[in-house]
């Protein structure tokens, strides 16, 4: 065979050269190509998620997640966006997403522990014992022995065994002296308050408040929204709440909250101080700060949290300045932010809000045709007449508000419905006489005269007015469903009323009941009873776990009539 010449050869080898270096800078800038779209892609992930992070601090919920999925889109292990929508599942009930999400964060290894427990006690939701219970094991394999312990009573409440859960939590308590069960062990108690009068509760608050940690600021919260904190101690807790180390802006409301409760005349001071410590914060915050300042009628402290371009911002926002506009008498401003185009509120809202400006800006008549014009529009959107009847009635407008309602109850489909959202709004009032005016309305209406629990309410508000009731369909209700509580509770204060209270005690001994558990006008005639029988001491400390908020001033005055009260 003939050997190719020494020049040919070097050509071929030349030629092979380019071809193979050609190759190779093609791959390499491929790789290269490919390297940068996925930094670019993974620094576009980091924005979004940014982004949805401010979406979120504005409030602006829809836009944060469609940020954060997008991110996801981009990175599937994008930290911040995977925690964001793994919450986001979590708060709408979807626990498998959320167990996907908080694992692939967790694996990616940016997530942390409480992300792999997470992780666990979404699977135990999602029905994945199996799986549940292997990341319970590397959860304690990790430091928190206890862990285990603590899921397994999740899942066996979830089988409605709550004696089994109970003792599960009393066994990771007594691992380590764990505080993480501890608070397991609160939440569970908050929710499902046993016989014990809340000892227990009691015990594991104060095994808890003192503390650094989340557990403790959590167990301070506890102590004063759930009443285990007595009269006397609720200005310790404030206090430690105010200089705990995780402490909360939803903390410090809190405090805020019952330090005004406890004593009104600090109102001016607690509030000049929320306004002071919100200046500058996030606009969720500022809305949350100007509600709640609006709520206490401090309006001018509101709108210094809301300036005019923050109010545009949202619908809530909005509602918040026009809410705290009105308090000062800022008529004409109102108006004129209500007539621009760009308002954040739906229709009817604007429109509702233009009716109250009017007619407290010394327009009445063209006031009142606005209210009742907005009524009549949206009489046929069941969302929207509740929002407009519920502003009427807090803003007295009683008649409008009761004409609306009318209208409502005469439709078959959804008239307890529109009731039972309005019930509510009218017990704000804190006047029984007005919430008989509202059951009578209702029990007027040929869809709503049998209603069980609206005749009982309507007994029960005669009985607190003084008013007589029959007695005899009374007891026939009664006897046709002896588990009513409701029921109970008001045929105990007509037995009270009639002179007979030690058949009514019998009937609530009898009942074998959960006294945290009961409603507060519940609570307010079990106080009545024991006061009527010579348990006065009793009497009083359910008396003083009484929101004062949540029941009437009828009420009030009636358990004055069997207990020394002091002025509420």
């Amino acid at each position: 065979m003939k050997l190719p010449s020494k020049k040919t050869f070097l050509l071929v080898l030349r030629w092979t050269g380019i071809v193979v270096g050609v190759v190779l800078l093609l791959w390499g800038g491929f790789v290269g190509i490919r390297k940068g779209w996925a930094a670019i892609k993974e620094w576009r992930a980091d924005a979004l998620a940014e982004l949805s992070g401010e979406y979120a601090k504005e409030g602006k919920w829809n836009e944060a997640a469609m940020s954060a999925d997008t991110a996801l889109r981009l990175d599937p292990v994008q930290p911040e966006a995977a925690r964001f929508m793994a919450q986001l599942m979590e708060a709408e009930g979807r626990w498998v997403q959320a167990m996907e999400l908080y694992g692939r964060l967790y694996n990616s290894g940016g997530g942390s522990l409480e992300d792999l427990k997470k992780q666990a006690v979404n699977a135990a939701r999602g029905d994945y014992a199996d799986p549940a219970r292997w990341l319970a094991g590397v959860v304690a394999e990790k430091g928190e022995p206890e862990f285990p312990m603590v899921l397994e009573a999740e899942m066996l409440v979830k089988k409605g065994d709550v004696e089994g859960a109970h003792a599960k939590l009393r066994e990771a308590v007594g691992i380590r002296n764990s505080r993480s069960a501890r608070a397991a062990m609160m939440r569970f108690l908050l929710e499902r308050p046993r016989k014990d009068g809340g000892k227990e509760l009691f015990e594991t608050v104060w095994a808890l408040k003192d503390g650094d940690d989340e557990f403790a600021a959590e167990a301070l919260a506890v102590g004063l929204a759930s009443g285990v904190a007595a009269e006397g101690q609720r200005a310790e807790f404030v206090q430690k709440i105010r200089s705990h180390p995780k402490r909360t802006e939803r903390l410090l409301m809190l405090a805020d909250t019952v330090e005004v409760a406890m004593d009104p005349a600090s109102k001016p001071r607690v509030a000049a101080g929320m306004a002071a410590r919100l200046a500058g914060a996030p606009l969720d915050e500022r809305l949350v700060g100007a509600m709640w300042l609006n709520s206490q009628g401090q309006p001018r402290e509101a709108l210094a949290l809301l300036p005019p371009e923050d109010a545009m911002k949202n619908a809530a926002a909005m509602r918040a300045w026009l809410d705290a506009a009105a308090g000062l008498g800022e008529w004409d401003a109102m108006r004129a932010v209500l007539a621009r185009k760009d308002v954040p509120l739906p229709a009817h809202m604007a429109k509702v809000y233009t009716g109250r400006a009017l007619k407290m800006g010394g327009k009445a008549q063209e006031g009142e045709a606005a209210y009742r014009a907005v009524v009549g529009e949206f009489r046929d959107r069941p969302q929207e007449t509740a929002e407009i009847l519920e502003y009427l009635h807090r803003s007295g407008e009683y008649a409008i508000f009761d004409d609306g309602l009318k209208a409502q109850v005469a439709v078959p489909a959804g008239a307890l419905d529109m009731v039972s959202r309005l019930v509510p709004v009218v017990l704000d009032a804190r006047d029984s006489a007005r919430m008989r005016e509202v059951v009578a309305l209702a029990l007027a209406s040929p869809n709503l005269s049998d209603n069980p629990a609206l005749l009982n309410d309507a007994d029960y508000l005669d009985l607190v007015l003084g008013r007589p009731i029959d007695v005899a369909a009374l007891r026939a209700r009664r006897e046709a469903n002896p588990g009513d509580a409701a029921l109970l509770f008001t045929f105990a204060l007509e037995r009270l009323k009639a002179g007979q209270s030690g058949e009514a005690l019998a009937l609530l001994e009898n009942a074998n009941m959960d006294v945290r558990a009961l409603a507060p006008n519940h609570l307010t005639v079990l106080a009545c009873v024991l006061g009527a029988n010579g348990r006065t001491n009793e009497a009083l400390q359910i008396a003083a776990g009484i929101p004062a908020a949540r029941i009437s001033n009828q009420e009030l005055e009636m358990m004055k009539g069997f207990l020394a009260l002091p002025a509420r």
